[in-house]
């Protein structure tokens, strides 16, 4: 069971190629980095889904990041620079990457469903 890593993985692979890059394997380094991003780092699941979504939103960002070891490298930056946005008025991307991560998470559950497994728990979910 992989759990919430593999959903996130697979949204930052998405946004990536959706952004034009070509797909992007989801290695084991980057199940790693998303795993270490919330019990090393201290981020929730919901903080890791809403700054893929905000960097990939993102001009500058979505060319810079382009695996999960590099978000989490430049996590505190791009955080950083999220939060002088919504103080300026530019917006928050909380409700859409929670729309995001719950659609991974619903695809992991139907994958995990079809090959017999069960999915990672609910218990980390996005919803507020």
């Amino acid at each position: 069971m992989l759990g919430p890593w593999s959903a996130l993985c697979s949204m930052l692979a998405d946004e990536i190629e959706r952004n034009g890059s070509k797909r992007p394997a989801v290695t084991k380094a980057w199940l790693d980095a998303a795993r270490l991003m919330v019990e090393r780092d201290g981020r929730t699941v919901e903080q890791v889904a809403n700054m893929i979504a905000w960097c990939q939103g993102d001009e500058f960002w979505r060319a810079n990041i382009l695996s999960m070891p590099k978000l989490r490298e430049k996590y505190d930056q791009m955080r950083l620079q999220a939060m002088r946005e919504a103080s300026s008025g530019s917006g928050s991307v909380v409700d859409a990457g929670r729309r995001l991560f719950e659609h991974y998470r619903q695809q992991e559950a139907e994958a995990a469903a079809k090959e017999g497994d069960e999915p990672w728990s609910g218990q980390m979910s996005l919803s507020s």
